[in-house]
């Protein structure tokens, strides 16, 4: 329900359709509005003294079209679709195209004449796919809204809600970086606690009736419980967590560390580095900064899951939770890169030895990621983070993915399930064009006990979020 009037006119308006003949007006098919005609049409323009109604918020194949002209043949509507160029499937087979609309009179008081262009080139990228974006099937979907149907008797609707903004900040993490960033002038980490609730709105949901701002006592959760009137932006979005993408990030780390450093082994070296990273000067590296140094080379170009690799690292780096990377913290996540390639080469050395039986599973998993090409890293992590943001997107917590997997309800998951999921989780994506190559990749460091089959604590650490508070 929109509290604002003004907003609920809005939307009326934003799903009004005009139709042709007037015995087709009535209550729109969408779910809000109107048909309106074109004698509507000429109304609303006479009262409002304008001359045109132009409009979007419609599927137009061509990207625009005339809907009503007077009888003097004047241009009264025109719809100019502006989320156009739609890719395959997102609402029809074939998407829509992307149109530019030239309205232009040849004098003062003329009747407008429309200029429509558009090129198939403009096209190419969405029917190559490289746009297309992960959709959770309709039949999992389902699957989902089942499972958080049997839920509500056991998890209250108020943890159910805050679960699910958990995920959808978890998956907003770099461009909420970002936003406070630029917002920082004194780089100090600190901004007004009223900047919150404006990048929740900005970044995670852009609803101007969504509550942020009754909900930042549940969230929000003040690192200096002294100072009521500012948060670190940096400690809040480093809560949120997903245990498999914190291991790839380990291993995309120590990759990150010797491409913008190689051949480094010693402290100096690190430093003369950090020199000539630090252009301007000033001590430290921001988000910004950094992305040019970490851009993949992968030949997957998922721009969310670049993001995503680029917060993580320097999540990691950022000891102090600054939202900004030093010199000392460069320094020491160079060297940390470096002993822990040594101890893994130890380790694989002396496989067969005591020491090696008492890697923990993590440690295991990490030698077994640290073998991956750099475009496998890639690979799997795009998956991870897609498969996280599918769940993001549905009604159901992430808690539930087990239930939804486990087709045969024999309580663990095995292989040929765990592709059907992934391929149904990843609709859509690129991904699923060489699950072949990364999904054993996957399974091998989701199976930590390496068991052959999947345990529901295995597949909630791979897949759900989790909010870790510091004291």
């Amino acid at each position: 329900m929109l509290r604002n009037k003004g907003n609920r006119i809005f939307v009326a308006l934003l799903w009004s359709d005009p139709v042709a003949k007037s015995s087709a007006a009535g209550p729109s098919k969408r779910g809000a509005g109107s048909f309106f005609d074109d004698k509507t049409t000429q109304q609303f323009l006479t009262v409002n003294r304008l001359s045109l109604l132009l409009r979007s918020h419609e599927k137009r194949a061509e990207g625009y079209s005339e809907e009503h002209r007077s009888a003097k043949n004047k241009l009264l509507a025109a719809t100019i679709f502006s989320a156009s160029n739609y890719p395959r499937g997102a609402g029809e087979p074939s998407g829509n195209k992307a149109a530019v609309v030239v309205l232009s009179a040849p004098a003062p008081g003329q009747t407008l004449a429309s200029t429509l262009s558009n090129s198939g080139g403009w096209r190419k990228p969405y029917d190559d796919d490289l746009y297309a974006s992960p959709t959770m099937s309709d039949e999992m979907r389902d699957k989902f809204n089942e499972a958080e149907h049997m839920s509500q008797r056991t998890v209250s609707a108020r943890i159910r809600a805050l679960s699910k903004l958990k995920e959808l900040t978890y998956c907003a993490r770099p461009k909420l970086l970002a936003y406070w960033q630029r917002l920082d002038t004194e780089g100090g980490g600190l901004i007004n606690k009223s900047h919150w609730p404006r990048g929740m709105r900005f970044c995670v949901i852009p609803d101007d009736d969504f509550p942020w701002e009754w909900l930042a006592p549940y969230m929000l959760k003040l690192h200096d419980p002294f100072d009521v009137t500012q948060f670190n932006y940096a400690v809040y979005l480093a809560r949120y967590e997903n245990s498999l993408s914190r291991k790839l990030a380990e291993r995309w780390h120590c990759g990150a560390m010797t491409a913008i450093a190689p051949g480094i082994s010693t402290k100096i070296e690190a430093l003369k580095a950090w020199a000539k990273i630090d252009r301007n000067g000033d001590g430290r590296l921001c988000y910004q900064e950094l992305r040019p140094l970490l851009q993949t080379s992968a030949t997957v170009k998922d721009k969310l899951a670049d993001a995503d690799r680029i917060y993580s690292v320097m999540a990691m780096m950022d000891k102090d939770r600054s939202g900004y990377v030093d010199r000392d913290e460069f320094v020491q996540s160079v060297l940390s890169s470096v002993e822990r390639e040594s101890i893994l080469e130890t380790a694989e050395r002396d496989g067969c030895d005591e020491s090696s039986k008492a890697l923990s599973r993590s440690k295991l998993a990490w030698s077994e990621m640290s073998q991956w090409t750099e475009e496998e890293a890639a690979q799997v992590w795009s998956a991870t983070q897609g498969a996280i943001r599918a769940l993001a997107g549905t009604s159901g917590c992430a808690s539930s993915v087990f239930e939804v997997l486990d087709g045969d309800g024999d309580g663990i998951i095995d292989h040929s399930e765990f592709v059907e999921g992934l391929r149904q989780l990843l609709r859509g994506s690129p991904l699923l064009k060489t699950i072949g190559h990364w999904e054993p990749l996957l399974w091998r460091v989701v199976d930590e006990d390496g068991s052959g089959f999947v345990s529901p604590e295995e597949l909630n650490l791979a897949f759900s979020v989790r909010e870790v508070l510091t004291i």
